[in-house]
Formats: C-alpha cells, sequence, structure tokens
C-alpha cells in the first residue's frame, strides 16, 4: 500500500499543484475530500509509513504532560496522536479539516474518557482564544497545508506562555522531497517559530525523512 500511495502522488502532483495555486481555499476543499474518502484506509497506511511511529513517540517524549493541562492536536485526523495523549493530560481537543476522518476517531472514543473532544475547523483560523493551551500538538499535517506559516502563528496565538509546541512535519530529505515539493528545509520552520516569538528547544531529523520542532512560548 505504501509503495502505491508513492505512485499515486507522483502521478497526481500536477493535480494537486493546480489546486494549490488555485488559492486556499480550493486546496482546503481538495485536501478534506481526498481525507474524506481516504479516512477508513488511513490507520492501516500510517502503520506502513517508515519512520511514522518513531517521530510520534519523540514528539510526545520531548513534552511533559500533567494531569491538570489542556492540549490540542491540530489537523489530528484519526486521533492517532491525540488518543496516546488522552490519558495524561486533563482534557485534549483535536480538530481537523476532514468530516471523514474525524468520524472515525469518534467512532474510536467509547473505550476512551470523555476528556477528548472533536472539532471540524480550519488549522489556519483556529476557533479558540488566545493563551488556551499548555500544549498544541501536530504531525505529519504541515506541508498539506496551503498556508503554513498562518498555521504556526495559529498555533503559537492560542498557546499558553509558557507553554510547550511540538512540530512533526516532512523534510527535504530522501523520497519525499520527490514526492511531496512542499516538504521543509528544517531551517524554514525554525524561522517561522522565532518570528512567531516561540523558543526553539529541539531540532532534529527523525530517520527517514521527519523534522521535529519543538518550541516554547516566552
Amino acid at each position: 500500500m505504501y509503495l502505491l500511495s508513492l505512485v499515486a502522488s507522483l502521478l497526481s502532483l500536477p493535480v494537486y499543484a493546480v489546486f494549490r495555486l488555485a488559492g486556499r481555499i480550493w486546496w482546503n476543499r481538495v485536501i478534506a475530500l481526498t481525507y474524506d474518502l481516504f479516512s477508513k484506509y488511513y490507520d492501516s497506511f500510517v502503520k506502513l509509513l517508515p519512520g511514522y511511529e518513531n517521530a510520534s513517540t519523540h514528539a510526545l517524549g520531548s513534552i511533559r504532560f500533567s494531569k491538570d493541562m489542556t492540549v490540542l492536536d491540530v489537523a489530528c485526523r484519526t486521533g492517532l496522536l491525540t488518543l496516546k495523549v488522552a490519558g495524561k493530560v486533563k482534557d485534549i481537543i483535536g480538530i481537523d479539516i476532514s468530516k471523514g476522518q474525524l468520524l472515525r476517531l469518534k467512532h474510536k472514543l467509547a473505550a476512551y474518557t470523555a476528556n477528548v473532544h472533536i472539532v471540524r475547523g480550519d488549522a489556519e483560523m483556529l476557533p479558540f482564544k488566545d493563551d488556551s493551551f499548555g500544549v498544541v500538538l501536530s504531525q505529519g499535517a504541515l506541508s498539506e497545508i496551503a498556508l503554513p506559516r498562518a498555521v504556526i502563528r495559529e498555533m503559537a496565538r492560542v498557546l499558553k506562555r509558557g507553554g510547550s509546541l511540538a512540530i512533526v512535519t516532512y523534510g527535504k530529505r530522501g523520497i519525499i522531497g520527490l514526492v511531496n515539493p512542499w516538504a521543509f528545509r528544517p531551517v524554514d520552520v525554525e524561522n517561522d517559530f522565532l518570528e512567531e516569538g516561540l523558543h526553539v528547544k529541539r531540532l532534529s531529523w527523525l530517520e527517514p525523512h521527519y523534522i521535529l520542532l519543538v518550541g516554547a512560548k516566552r
């Protein structure tokens, strides 16, 4: 499935490029529809991604969670990261643009306490007040968003002073640099953190092609 996905990604690049150039509204519609259709297979696919689970472990290991904390998972998909955090904190909110992905997450919640909350929304315009969360997380989504800098700005806005922000995203390395032309150079994401007033605590390459960036709000 992983190899088939890589081939499909290469073949679909021209189509996605057109919608991306058409602007954020059209791009967001395409992304939402893509993940609505793909949601049934998403968890199985992610398990095949080289290094994805390891990246999750590193991201969560870089954060100090507490039982009095409220956490936000941005572009949460089917809640793979969300549910790993749920038992460590008071409340966690997962927000995503795809209705299909959130329905998959909703179906999983019967096995969890009521501290997991689901919101359908746009990561570029988070529907939360300033300084609302002790931790803000996102894994694997930044390169698929039309305005990634706007997402980092919004994540920093809703983060409390002294809180931590952790992002795992695709870096320009290996096959991903070919398949995903919107993958990042580490220095570019680091500069976005700094320009949004975040102190960079950790910047790491995670094999085979992920960047982990952890920041704190001053």
